[in-house]
């Protein structure tokens, strides 16, 4: 297959997962199988927004806190500017050498 078929494949399991969604809006496993597709093709930030949504409908669901895991957590910014600001990344970078175990 080319790319043009594994994009179209893509795209039909993301509509798919989303109309399950719609349909059933309330079942943490819908959030979990769009994580997995958005993970496909490195959509990690709309497959963290499934995981943080699947997890608001059930706390306590042990494959959406594993992936969620995995794909690890955003420490606050080391100051009060922006993330993306270079005096925040610089300190952020510092902070993860400082606190990284050896």
């Amino acid at each position: 297959y080319g790319r043009a078929a594994q994009g179209a494949g893509y795209r039909d399991g993301l509509r798919l997962c989303k109309l399950a969604i719609r349909k059933d809006v309330f079942e943490a496993e819908n959030y979990l199988n769009l994580a997995r597709t958005c993970l496909l093709r490195d959509r990690r930030r709309m497959a963290i927004r499934a995981l943080n949504r699947g997890l608001r409908i059930s706390p306590r669901h042990p494959q959406l806190h594993e992936l969620r895991g995995r794909l690890g957590w955003r420490q606050r910014p080391a100051l009060f500017l922006d993330r993306s600001n270079a005096v925040n990344r610089a300190l952020g970078k510092a902070r993860l050498r400082l606190l990284r175990p050896r």
